[in-house]
């Protein structure tokens, strides 16, 4: 039993890990993808200037 205990714990470590670094970067990639989404605003508004 004390072996199953500590090969669950193991993995709910590894989960609860795995579910923050998951999160972070959702949030990271939303982040990017408004850098994008402003980056390329900025420059469709360059062009009509021209």
């Amino acid at each position: 039993m004390k072996e199953k205990e500590a090969v669950y714990k193991l993995y709910k470590e590894a989960y609860v890990e795995l579910s923050d670094t998951r999160g972070r970067s959702q949030l990271e990639l939303g982040s990017l993808n408004e850098h994008l989404r402003l980056a390329n605003a900025a420059l469709q508004e360059g062009g009509r200037q021209t």
